[in-house]
């Protein structure tokens, strides 16, 4: 009777840890996604009201920057037809907003269970100047969410 409580007991404790070692293991384990870059955004902050700064999409299957702010006109040549961020025009959008965001909005080709979007859908995810500056529209990119702040990505794995 003693022997079969402390076989009950010792596989109960066994289902335990290995639940419990599965559920770590997925909540631990990477979220990879991947999509094509839809287009890019750049705002910034002035006291409570986030300003749109500049778009950069597809117009008649060519990539455009549109400008919202016409003062940044003179950082892209009408040649230009993907953004690229420079130190002086990241200082001059650092002298005019308190706070500077760049976003780029992925179309998925594969579901995001962390900021719940399906294949097909697009998201804006925020991403350093670096990622901003390396992306291109309609690029493929392949990167891991982040799980701790939504969306974000937390690091681009291949862009292709």
């Amino acid at each position: 009777m003693m022997k079969n409580k402390r076989l009950h007991f010792s596989i109960l404790i066994l289902v335990v840890v290995i639940a419990c070692s599965l559920v770590y293991k997925s909540a631990s384990s990477p979220i990879i996604v991947e999509g094509t870059v839809d287009h890019k955004v750049i705002t910034g902050l002035k006291g409570d009201t986030s300003y749109t700064i500049l778009v950069n999409r597809m117009i008649d299957n060519r990539s455009w920057i549109l400008l919202k702010d016409k003062s940044y006109g003179e950082f892209f040549p009408k040649k230009d037809n993907n953004t690229f961020i420079s130190k002086s025009l990241e200082d001059k959008m650092k002298s005019e907003y308190s706070d500077i965001k760049y976003l780029v909005s992925i179309r998925l080709g594969s579901r995001d269970p962390i900021n719940g979007i399906d294949k097909g859908e697009a998201l804006a995810y925020f991403v350093s100047k670096e990622d901003f500056n390396k992306m291109k529209i309609g690029d493929k990119v392949k990167y891991e969410v982040s799980r701790s702040t939504v969306d974000t990505i937390k690091k681009f794995l291949e862009y292709y």
